[in-house]
């Protein structure tokens, strides 16, 4: 499926593709030949039992590294959308503790999911950034952006993150903080669809495009923040 959304002078390409995962099944190793069968092959066979030796020792060690390797789990994983993720990625990935960013959609928003490290920052952490990154009292745009799919979303992934949410955008409110009612929704986080390579690291890769220079530029500046 694919859609085309000109907004005011930012053409934004929405082509969302499910490509299918290969994961390489994880073996295990058998050695169960008799001392007198190991020694004839070792003698008859003695390149042949050399190489199949070492690639036993090869496929066991892939499988130890695949049973061993650490996966984040869901809680080590944020989605915020406020406005043009172009924005919102450069931002997230200049803060401390937070290990990737993609911009992508859930929810009919332009998203980012972040994945960070729990022990170099925290969920409340981002938040407060999130807050930073963008005018959560704005109803359905940001800036020269204007639609339902730029709206301000905090999607939650579970009961921990919803109560953090919810409390920190209740602060915020009784802060004084804007003058307006904040008007970010805070719900359930739904299935995430990673955007096209061509908005992945957007400003990164086009910092003399226009929207990038007029928009983007000015924000990473008054947050204290490198430009694209």
């Amino acid at each position: 499926m694919s859609s085309s959304i000109v907004v005011n002078s930012r053409r934004v390409s929405q082509e969302i593709t499910n490509w299918p995962v290969r994961s390489a099944p994880s073996g295990h190793c058998h050695f169960s030949t008799t001392t007198e069968g190991l020694l004839a092959m070792m003698y008859q066979r003695p390149l042949f039992c050399c190489a199949a030796f070492i690639l036993g020792v090869a496929l066991c060690s892939q499988s130890f590294a695949q049973k061993t390797e650490k996966k984040p789990t869901q809680s080590n994983v944020a989605y915020f959308a406020g406005g043009c993720f172009w924005c919102t990625q450069e931002i997230f990935q200049q803060t401390p503790g937070v290990n990737s960013v993609v911009s992508g959609y859930m929810n009919n928003a332009e998203t980012v999911q972040i994945a960070f490290d729990p022990n170099k920052t925290s969920y409340d952490k981002l938040l407060t950034v999130f807050w930073h990154a963008h005018d959560p009292t704005e109803i359905d745009r940001q800036g020269p952006d204007s639609g339902p799919h730029y709206r301000s979303v905090i999607f939650y992934v579970d009961d921990q993150q919803r109560q953090a949410a919810d409390k920190s955008k209740a602060q915020l409110g009784k802060s004084g903080a804007y003058s307006k009612p904040i008007a970010t929704e805070i719900t359930r986080a739904g299935s995430f669809h990673p955007a096209p390579e061509y908005h992945q690291n957007f400003c990164r890769k086009n910092p003399n495009n226009p929207y990038v220079r007029q928009w983007v530029a000015p924000k990473l500046k008054k947050l204290g923040l490198k430009g694209p």
